[in-house]
């Protein structure tokens, strides 16, 4: 079963793995450290990514306005609380990543900002099976207050080579799973967020 899916964080930006993604059935995938800003064949759309890092606001504006002349996805792992709360609310970052260093930064007041600014959450499926279980537990909790209070979340496998970009009911049945949730409701999540967030920044699935 090929499901139209879009993978919005991947690092696997190889030949191979623009080969796999097409294989399996993707519609398109967004990728940090593509060497152009999109790229089209046979069908599917890779589509450049840059997940920024940062402590302080003004370095991350600086980063973001350089970034976003290359990328039409920008994510912002915050590595402060500063950087957590300019992330909610600054217009041109698509998407706040939650992973371990930056979990102690995303706390139910940068939740309910995510929620007031309709800004999506987003999960790197790999990392989070990776983590020992204190930190998965973190991890797990602040998705739970996520869903609680209706933030938009986007999983995305973080993979780094072909050979982690699950076929696309995999993705999804992983994502109910991880989420609790129904499948057919993961699904949504993972392709009409996904398709808004790409046409929001010019690129139409």
């Amino acid at each position: 079963m090929n499901i139209p899916l879009i993978d919005i964080g991947s690092l696997c930006h190889s030949d191979k793995c623009l080969e796999t993604y097409a294989l399996l059935g993707y519609r398109a995938a967004c990728i940090h450290g593509l060497k152009h800003k999109i790229i089209r064949k046979d069908g599917f759309i890779a589509v450049r990514k840059s997940i920024v890092h940062g402590e302080r606001q003004k370095e991350l504006k600086n980063i973001i306005k350089e970034e976003k002349k290359y990328s039409f996805i920008i994510s912002v792992t915050p590595l402060s609380i500063e950087a957590s709360r300019f992330a909610a609310r600054d217009g041109r970052v698509d998407t706040v990543v939650l992973a371990p260093e930056s979990i102690r930064y995303i706390d139910k007041t940068e939740i309910t900002m995510l929620k007031r600014f309709s800004k999506p959450l987003e999960i790197p499926i790999n990392i989070l099976m990776s983590q020992p279980p204190s930190i998965k537990a973190m991890i797990l909790r602040r998705i739970d207050l996520a869903l609680k209070y209706s933030v938009p979340i986007i999983l995305s496998s973080g993979a780094e080579e072909w050979n982690e970009i699950l076929p696309p009911i995999s993705f999804i049945a992983l994502g109910s799973i991880i989420l609790n949730n129904l499948m057919k409701e993961v699904m949504v999540m993972l392709t009409n967020y996904t398709r808004e967030l790409m046409a929001k920044n010019g690129v139409h699935i």
